[in-house]
């Protein structure tokens, strides 16, 4: 693997990790002082939200968007100079009745809502999946469990401050907002993009690419399907 490509893979690893934080507790940036709160005497509705030129997203804000079911697919590609891979796809859904994860195609786990905790399944969509011995997890070890797949979602977070509006779009027939970050040091060309879902604040896609001494390389990930409604589990024994 060359140079740039590595750089990139760490640089992605090292964000989705920081964004694993950032997303548990909102900043300083996300709380507003409580005078200034007052002072306001109407609060912007969602369509004001979205065509704001202001970064708006961030802190709580899909947790407060996104808080029915969803089923949601990422496709994850990577390249370097004269070659680029198929990539493959990873899935995740929410609904009452538990989750459901699928980071590689080899590897897919449910998780069933049975009380106040969530027996594990192992399987596949398609045969179906048989209970993983005995195992039981709290909605906050599922999570932990699912955090590499919700940090997708919340890519953008350690450059929240930096980035630059530059237009709309549509991805799997949702609009997006896009946001570009620009970094160049040391011989080493960067260039973030981030397409944000408006209704949710879900990151739809995050594309990075650099250059250094003659030799390039990009990391993509790219939302295939996103559903918040009409959303049911695999089959299970």
């Amino acid at each position: 693997m060359k140079k740039v490509l590595l750089l990139i893979t760490i640089l992605v690893l090292t964000l989705i990790s920081a964004a694993c934080t950032s997303n548990k507790k909102a900043s300083s940036a996300d709380i507003q002082n409580p005078i200034e709160e007052k002072q306001q005497t109407e609060e912007p509705n969602q369509e004001d939200k979205n065509n704001s030129t202001e970064f708006s997203y961030g802190g709580n804000y899909i947790d407060d968007n996104l808080k029915g079911d969803y089923s949601i697919s990422y496709k994850i590609t990577s390249s370097e100079t004269n070659q680029e891979d198929s990539g493959f796809e990873v899935k995740m859904m929410r609904t009452n009745a538990g989750y459901y994860v699928s980071m590689d195609e080899n590897t897919e786990m449910l998780y069933i809502k049975n009380g106040d905790k969530y027996d594990m399944y192992l399987g596949d969509s398609e045969n179906g999946f048989e209970p993983y011995a005995g195992v039981s997890l709290t909605e906050e070890e599922v999570k932990a469990q699912a955090q590499m797949f919700l940090s997708y979602m919340s890519a953008y977070a350690e450059f929240k401050d930096s980035l630059i509006r530059k237009g709309s779009q549509t991805i799997a027939g949702r609009g997006c907002e896009t946001y570009s970050y620009d970094y160049n040091m040391f011989g080493v060309s960067l260039k973030y993009e981030y397409c944000i879902d408006k209704e949710t604040g879900v990151c739809m896609k995050f594309y990075i690419e650099g250059a250094s001494q003659g030799e390039s390389g990009a990391y993509q990930f790219e939302c295939t399907d996103f559903k918040t409604s009409g959303v049911t589990l695999p089959k299970y024994n």
